[in-house]
């Protein structure tokens, strides 16, 4: 696990930093800003998922380290952007993760009835909240983060996840220096 990790650290530094999918100077907090980040993402869930969606992923993060970490689970990376989605299955190949697809195509299109999501820096956190409304499953559970930016409002977000008929917890997650949110949802 350690190893694919690294690997995965190794090819985001020489293939996607230069290809656009991270900035250049992202490369000094590769592991406490990228890899530690999406690894936080496995708070949310007591056991892995069978499955989990990425909505969003980029390069990669959080799914791909979710997809390391969670060898049992099957992850599918959702990205809008063909190059970005080209630059992830790359890596799937490279690093060998048989249980990590990738599906270029909108969160809007994204099927109802999830029973895991994952989503990082990709839509303002009452849209975040929303799409998982719509998306997640009976019993599904959704994890929105990890921001090291102000914490949003903590009642607009509880209630915006009760409108969309969600329970939510805001966690602060201490990961590294300065803290991050979390933002835990799980359909009732």
């Amino acid at each position: 696990m350690r190893d694919r990790l690294s690997a995965y650290a190794v090819w985001l530094m020489s293939e996607a930093t230069t290809a656009g999918g991270l900035g250049p100077q992202e490369a000094e907090r590769l592991w406490q800003r990228h890899i530690f980040d999406s690894a936080a993402f496995t708070l949310g869930w007591p056991v892995p998922p069978e499955s989990c969606v990425d909505l969003g992923s980029g390069a990669g993060l959080p799914g791909i380290v979710l997809g390391i970490l969670w060898p049992a689970t099957e992850l599918r990376l959702v990205d809008r952007s063909g190059r970005r989605t080209r630059l992830v299955r790359r890596a799937i190949r490279v690093l060998d993760l048989p249980n990590v697809t990738v599906w270029e195509s909108d969160i809007r299109q994204v099927s109802r009835g999830q029973e895991a999501a994952v989503m990082r820096a990709v839509l303002p956190p009452p849209a975040a909240i929303r799409a998982f409304g719509r998306l997640l499953a009976p019993e599904g559970r959704g994890v929105l983060g990890l921001s090291r930016s102000n914490l949003p409002d903590e009642k607009l977000l509880l209630y915006e996840a009760d409108r969309n008929e969600l329970k939510a917890t805001v966690e602060t997650v201490k990961v590294l220096d300065p803290p991050g949110w979390m933002l835990i949802m799980s359909r009732s």
